[in-house]
């Protein structure tokens, strides 16, 4: 699917064809743009453009109707092509991605920005799915990450207390935070949380094949002749990879690790 700048000018061709890729004759053709809740953008509107015996038409969509609400990171655009034929209407259908400049929005989907994500992963070794991934994955996998890690709940300490828990402010929903809120916390614990977030993108992005046969409850693994022993039960699950788990072992909440929290 393509995909296009909020505030873009967009045209998009649609085939004289019914559902199943038959060819239509219409005698005249309307079309409506739809966004991705299933709102009309455009209503209906005869097409001016359309001329007989064509096979195909060219739906121009002008940059205002591809605009992104404030905070809006991205939406569909529907365009539905209304084929009058002589045994009826015929729908045939395209659609388009519309994106704002940059899809990562701290503490909406993120808890750092793209450039930080870029710079922070120069310096943790062994994330090869992440190194190389394009970058349109690699921003997708950051948001999968947020949502995964927001999962766990964490122990952050102020200052430099002997006492952890005594002195440990809990926060057990980091996605209620706001950015301003996010940035005020311990620079210990949001350089720990930057990291998690680009290990947990790695392994989305498939970088931890070992930690998910762990998961799945494997216990050994013989190569020759392929013998698997998986243990009794239902393994625990938990939101995110081991080594993610790793990296934020040191603030995170065993009550919610465990799931009890």
């Amino acid at each position: 699917m393509n995909v296009y700048l909020s505030n873009a000018a967009v045209s998009i061709t649609v085939p004289y064809q019914d559902s199943l890729g038959n060819a239509v004759t219409p005698t005249a053709v309307s079309y409506r743009v739809l966004d991705g809740q299933g709102q009309e953008v455009i209503a209906s509107t005869l097409h001016s453009g359309f001329t007989p015996g064509d096979t195909e038409i060219t739906i121009e969509v002008d940059a205002s109707n591809n605009l992104l609400d404030v905070g809006e990171l991205r939406d569909l655009r529907v365009v539905e092509v209304i084929m009058t034929t002589a045994n009826g209407e015929v729908i045939n259908s395209g659609s388009y991605l519309i994106e704002a400049t940059d899809t990562l929005e701290v503490m909406t989907n993120t808890f750092q920005s793209f450039g930080s994500a870029v710079l922070v992963a120069m310096e943790i070794a062994g994330i090869d799915a992440w190194s190389v991934a394009a970058e349109r994955s690699q921003k997708t996998a950051l948001i999968n990450a947020f949502h995964a890690i927001s999962n766990l709940s964490f122990y952050v300490t102020s200052g430099d207390a002997q006492d952890r828990l005594s002195s440990s402010v809990e926060i057990r929903d980091i996605k209620s935070l706001t950015a301003e809120e996010l940035a005020a916390l311990p620079e210990d614990f949001l350089v720990a949380l930057k990291r998690a977030q680009i290990i947990e993108a790695n392994a989305q992005l498939g970088g931890d094949p070992i930690g998910d046969k762990r998961r799945d409850g494997l216990m050994s693994e013989t190569v020759g002749e392929s013998s698997n022993m998986y243990r009794p039960g239902k393994p625990l699950l938990l939101p995110v990879s081991d080594d993610t788990m790793r990296a934020l072992s040191r603030y995170v909440s065993n009550a919610r690790r465990l799931g009890r929290g």
